[in-house]
């Protein structure tokens, strides 16, 4: 039986929680390692670039919370990328990460490392949340280890990583909340009165840390806030009704205290931003193919197999629990099953009937993750009865059950070694950028090449929208970025714009670019322009340069190196010809 079983539940939750792991450190451990498996074709880049197609925005979003709080701005309808066009980050923002990554940024790491490290907490708390959560419902610890590493290894994660966001891989909150809410729940009113406490007292107690989980979740994603309540409202009427009939009223009233208490919450973020969003700034809903996440590669086809034969293998095990044995967990297997499934059916939903035609505000690849939560779980929970039902028939040792069971961990193992390299975006942010950072005044940065792409359409324009990466460095609003939304009046000003064009390297020079740049200037009030010598092609450069430096009389040449040439504009309050450096 489980040593949290086993043990008096009079202590304290959180020494629970981090007894459900039986072993905390070794299994933090294991999942360390595991996460280095998963990142060990990057791991000689991890601090001089960032992982992920759209890690540059993910690194801006971590960042602009502490900006806009300093400034007393709204941090999430801002217009501090693709300037002046505002965009609505709610269903991106993650303002527990911003704190996590303004924590490591205080030990002087550089912002890709900052980032990376995001990953590696992310993953770790993920795999160590579902093995805890297993645990306590009397799993097998090598099989609650091995539902965390299948958790950890599957395409969805993979497919996090390979994207860029880091605290989307965060899914061991539901799990956890799981795990909090069970020792909610089986709170006995003879253990409470051993130590002179009411069933009430408590219930409060154990409620705090509910409530942690619940802000925590939300601080975290929206999204995934969302994906928790369709998993945790199911699971905590099902646990209500279990519950004795005398002492179901407190913990229903216990529940209702919570609830408050998150609303309050709530009513500070994110239901602003969320009021916000209903006005007409949310992102429509987009069909995505399951290719974008199940790529025919030989890794994950070999981690498709690997799904298949333990999905249907637990099947068989749920039809055959009542001759193997009685099965405690039968209801919590059976939930955790119709999540997956319906998980899966509203990953089909959104690009067809009643659903295309609705603000969607969990996307198909929110639902597949939640699949793959629940079949994760799921797989373990059933397969509980047929190890055991295993051991008594073969009578095998702990050496050879673990030899056994390192098979399926070896394939998930060698599926991610044959997989392709996530993308990475290189850093190179000039000490100039640092320099433009300490200056007063909130103005405009505008990149060369110029280039803006839409998060939700996927739609781009130019090649330099991965450039917003760099104004978490000189914390200035920058015209280069990606939105959240569809951006269509963004994208219909910048591509009818003559100069805009020329910028993002789409046409040729024209006779109403330097009117349109001294206009731009004033208007958009930008103080600095950024030529990336490193992005343009040699003639490019040649041409670019010729017109800053020749055929405009907005510019100043302040700044360069190897790598790029900075002008400062006339409307800038410094003296144009002032160095930077």
């Amino acid at each position: 039986m489980n040593r949290l079983v086993q043990r008096n539940r009079d202590g304290t939750l959180l020494r629970h929680i981090l007894a459900a792991s039986e072993s905390f450190w070794g299994t933090i451990a294991l999942f360390a390692i595991a996460t280095g498996i998963l990142l060990w074709q990057v791991l000689g880049q991890f601090g001089i670039s960032l992982i992920g197609q759209d890690s540059s925005f993910a690194l801006w979003s971590l960042w602009l919370p502490r900006r806009a709080l300093w400034l007393n701005q709204d941090i999430m309808v801002t217009d501090y990328a693709v300037f002046p066009f505002k965009q609505n980050l709610l269903l991106v923002l993650s303002l527990l990460g911003s704190v996590l990554s303004a924590a490591l940024s205080s030990l002087r790491l550089s912002p890709p490392l900052v980032f990376n490290l995001l990953y590696g907490v992310s993953v770790i708390f993920t795999g160590w949340a579902t093995a805890a959560y297993l645990l306590h419902l009397r799993v097998p610890r090598i099989l609650a280890l091995f539902a965390g590493l299948l958790l950890i290894f599957s395409p969805i994660m993979y497919y996090r990583l390979s994207q860029g966001y880091p605290t989307l891989m965060a899914l061991g909150w539901i799990p956890l909340g799981c795990l909090v809410w069970e020792q909610v729940r089986w709170v006995k009113r003879s253990q409470s009165v051993s130590k002179g406490e009411s069933l009430g007292e408590s219930l409060r107690r154990h409620g705090v840390w509910l409530t942690v989980v619940w802000v925590g979740t939300v601080l975290t994603s929206l999204p995934l806030t969302f994906l928790a309540l369709v998993v945790w409202v199911p699971y905590i009427a099902v646990g209500i009704l279990q519950t004795r009939r005398d002492e179901r009223r407190k913990l229903i009233d216990h529940l209702l205290v919570q609830a408050l208490i998150l609303l309050a919450v709530f009513m500070t973020y994110p239901l602003p931003g969320l009021l916000k969003t209903w006005a007409g700034l949310a992102p429509p809903a987009q069909a995505i193919s399951l290719q974008a996440v199940w790529q025919h590669t030989a890794g994950m086809m070999l981690i498709g197999c690997l799904w298949i034969g333990l999905v249907a293998l637990s099947i068989v095990s749920l039809f055959q629990a009542n001759r193997l044995e009685a099965i405690a967990n039968r209801t919590t297997q059976l939930i955790w099953l119709g999540i997956g499934l319906l998980s899966l059916v509203f990953a089909m939903a959104p690009g067809t009937g009643w659903f295309s035609n609705h603000p969607q505000w969990l996307s198909p690849i929110d639902w597949i993750s939640l699949a793959s939560i629940a079949f994760c779980i799921f797989i373990a929970l059933s397969l509980a009865s047929l190890w055991r039902q295993f051991l008594r028939r073969w009578e095998l040792g702990d050496r050879r059950i673990i030899g056994l069971t390192t098979i399926p961990v070896a394939v998930l193992a060698v599926a991610i070694a044959l997989q392709t390299a996530p993308p990475t975006i290189a850093w190179n942010a000039s000490p100039a950028y640092a320099a433009i950072g300490k200056e007063a005044g909130d103005y405009a940065v505008l990149e060369v090449p110029f280039g803006i792409r839409s998060l939700t359409t996927g739609q781009q324009f130019g090649s330099g929208f991965d450039l917003q990466q760099y104004a978490v460095i000189h914390r200035k609003r920058t015209l280069n970025g990606s939105v959240a939304g569809s951006g269509t009046e963004a994208f219909t000003t910048y591509s009818n714009s003559p100069l805009f064009r020329y910028l993002a390297g789409e046409d040729g020079m024209s006779k109403t670019l330097v009117a349109e740049l001294q206009t731009l200037v004033k208007s958009q009030q930008i103080g600095y322009v950024i030529v990336q010598l490193t992005r343009l092609q040699p003639e490019q450069q040649v041409e670019f340069l010729d017109f800053f430096d020749e055929k405009t009389s907005s510019l100043c040449r302040v700044f360069e190196d190897s790598s790029m040439v900075i002008y400062r504009t006339t409307w800038h309050p410094f003296n144009c010809n002032q160095p930077l450096m």
